[in-house]
């Protein structure tokens, strides 16, 4: 019997070595080792080919869904389709689509490319091993779309870690496509990558790159447009751009580093941030705990005090039940003074600075 379950110990422990050299077969086996930029270039068409591809079937499809067999779109040229689905915004927007340059065509009821057929039968989730030249490489000297995109994609996610700043930089620095330029501001957008943004950013890019940026902005129609062009204006030059409430109300829904906003409310005039004092005590909006760091960086507006004051006393109610410590954490640093138990310490500095 004792043989017996030794024999068990030995036939489960080979078993599981052998499970996890296979596993580690397969792992090795999915990574996909780019070795030249030829290759990381194919492979980065191939990429942005099947997203596009991929976006227009799942419109068509999401269509055929909703309208059933009143929606036979086959026999109509796939440009013209795709024009009518851009017009009517049926198709996402972050999704790059190029049909002049990949046209597509019709085959067993889906779209795709005439330039690269075989791109949606790739597997694009495996996980790819490259040098980080490559990256560079692509955003010092490409200029095919897919290309660009793809080595955007890597740095969102591998950023960080791995891509130095630098590179990135010198990517948008050098982009001539003014509306191609809102997909470089997503990584941008992360906190870990604009916290390695250097201070002095606006003065490593060249004055070319200011002065598209700066027409970006004049020439901005839409609330998304506007925010990515004061976002680049502050970070690149010393343009300000005419500042609207709703782009600032776009830029905190989107979540915006905190860092950011306050660069930008340091530039313009307080009223701005004062239009916010109304969302802040009735609690309109999910942005609470923004407008509450704000705020504090900027206590020193009888108003936005007051505001914080309401915050204070209201604490236990309705919104700001859900901030109650980052409140006193706020009404802490603004004060210098500890609480203990009782706000009355923080009311009589609040008074005390009113008749100042």
């Amino acid at each position: 019997m004792r043989l017996f379950f030794t024999t068990k110990i030995y036939g489960f422990t080979t078993l599981l070595i052998s499970f996890c050299i296979f596993t580690q077969g397969l792992k090795a086996e999915n990574t996909r080792h780019l070795k030249s930029y030829s290759e990381f270039k194919n492979y980065a068409i191939q990429w942005g080919s099947n997203n596009m591809t991929s976006e227009l079937n799942r419109a068509i499809k999401h269509l055929q869904l909703i309208h059933g067999n009143s929606f036979n779109p086959f026999k109509v040229a796939p440009e013209l389709l795709v024009r009518e689905m851009q017009a009517k915004a049926y198709l996402d927007e972050t999704i790059y689509i190029d049909i002049k340059n990949d046209p597509v065509e019709w085959n067993n009821q889906e779209l795709r490319s005439i330039s690269y057929p075989e791109a949606g039968r790739q597997n694009f989730n495996e996980k790819l091993k490259y040098s980080i030249n490559l990256i560079s490489q692509a955003f010092s000297t490409e200029t095919n779309p897919y290309v660009k995109l793809f080595a955007i994609k890597e740095c969102v996610e591998r950023l960080h870690r791995e891509i130095p700043i630098r590179i990135f930089l010198k990517g948008i620095s050098r982009e001539q496509n003014i509306e191609f330029l809102q997909y470089y501001i997503k990584p941008l957008r992360n906190k870990i990558f604009y916290s390695k943004i250097p201070t002095d950013a606006a003065e490593k890019v060249p004055m070319s790159f200011k002065q598209r940026i700066k027409e970006y902005s004049d020439n901005a129609k839409t609330r998304v447009d506007k925010a990515n062009a004061l976002f680049l204006n502050i970070l690149f030059s010393k343009h300000l751009p005419k500042l609207e409430i709703r782009t600032l109300m776009y830029l905190m829904d989107q979540n915006f580093p905190n860092d950011f906003l306050l660069k930008v409310f340091k530039k313009y005039p307080i009223s701005f941030l004062e239009e916010f004092i109304e969302p802040f005590t009735k609690g309109y909006g999910n942005q609470f705990a923004t407008l509450l760091y704000l705020f504090e960086e900027f206590h020193f507006s009888p108003a936005i005090l007051s505001a914080l004051k309401f915050a204070l006393v209201n604490r236990r109610e309705k919104h700001f039940v859900f901030h109650q410590s980052a409140i006193l954490r706020s009404w802490q640093r603004i004060s210098s003074l500890t609480y203990n138990g009782d706000d009355q310490i923080y009311l009589d500095w609040y008074e005390s600075k009113l008749k100042k």
